[in-house]
């Protein structure tokens, strides 16, 4: 069943290090289903950093609990344990998100989503990247792959890898746009065929079996191969890795961990379109403070979008 957190810290005297205490006002709860990866590290971080400056404790809620909770379950304990604020990473397909969010403002407790909107939701902001910006990026590096691909051969084949568990309409737009961008080219876009794939991501290892099924099914791999996600672009990598396929299925993916950083470098992946995980972060602990500061807050937030190829890659390397 649902429990209940008591929360472990007092609003004045909340400990931060050996003998040393720091006051916070408020108390944000911050809640994801994928705290591991490097881009929700970044995302937690940056809104931890602007809490820590504004006199909000920022918390990744529930992450250490031995019982696996899903979004929903979480932000009804965060409701329950009376919680300032709620930072949420948005769940397009999820009913049960979008009444756990009702129950928060029937409580009085605001929630900003993240990374991905919910249509209809209660939520006071969403923070993320434009769509229109990703799809254009998306599109035009597919476009300048494909035209270095369409020196050698006839045409292209290219595959989008999209997610159940992502909002429905700001995906339809982001990938529309990568239509869109490449359609722009009168020469080349009746040598390139483009369609998408959906990637079973409900479970730990189902994001990876089924991108894996991609490389073993008759026809095989396409030769550009588009993941909207950290996860999806870390499992489009082993993929081509596992099959010898480097060279031959081109990755374009999405963020900037060390992994595909690296996987850049040694042209296993070609390019990635990436946002600033730390502003998007930032922004949301901004929005919170806002709103519960004067009863108003902007209703988007957008964030920064950029791509980062062999070319630039030292910018974006430690």
């Amino acid at each position: 069943g649902i429990i209940v957190f008591k929360i472990q810290y007092d609003k004045n005297t909340s400990l931060t290090g050996p003998e040393e205490y720091k006051s916070y006002d408020r108390y944000y709860a911050f809640i994801t289903d994928d705290g591991s990866s490097d881009f929700w590290k970044n995302v937690y971080g940056g809104a931890k950093e602007v809490g820590d400056k504004s006199g909000s404790f920022v918390e990744e809620f529930a992450g250490d609990l031995t019982e696996d909770y899903t979004i929903a379950e979480k932000v009804e304990i965060a409701v329950k344990s009376k919680v300032d604020g709620i930072i949420l990473k948005g769940s397009g397909t999820n009913n049960q998100i979008n009444n756990a969010i009702s129950k928060a403002k029937d409580a009085g407790i605001p929630v900003v989503l993240v990374d991905d909107d919910i249509t209809g939701s209660e939520r006071i902001s969403y923070v993320g990247a434009s769509r229109y910006d990703l799809g254009t990026a998306y599109g035009r590096q597919a476009l300048e792959l494909s035209k270095k691909l369409l020196t050698s051969q006839g045409r292209v084949s290219i595959l989008v890898l999209t997610g159940k568990d992502t909002e429905a309409g700001t995906q339809n737009l982001l990938i529309s746009t990568i239509r869109e961008t490449i359609s722009s080219d009168n020469d080349l876009r009746n040598r390139i065929v483009l369609k998408t794939y959906s990637v079973n991501d409900s479970g730990n290892f189902t994001a990876e079996e089924s991108v894996r099924n991609i490389f073993s099914e008759e026809g095989g791999a396409p030769d550009i191969l588009i993941a909207l996600s950290e996860s999806n672009t870390n499992c489009a990598y082993q993929a081509v890795i596992d099959y010898n396929m480097a060279g031959k299925c081109n990755i374009i993916g999405y963020y900037e961990s060390d992994l595909i950083l690296n996987a850049i470098e040694n042209e296993v992946i070609y390019s990635t379109v990436s946002t600033d995980a730390s502003q998007m972060g930032a922004y949301c602990t901004r929005a919170l403070d806002e709103y519960l500061d004067s009863g108003y807050v902007n209703e988007f937030f957008v964030v920064d979008t950029y791509v980062i190829n062999k070319e630039n890659l030292g910018r974006y390397s430690s």
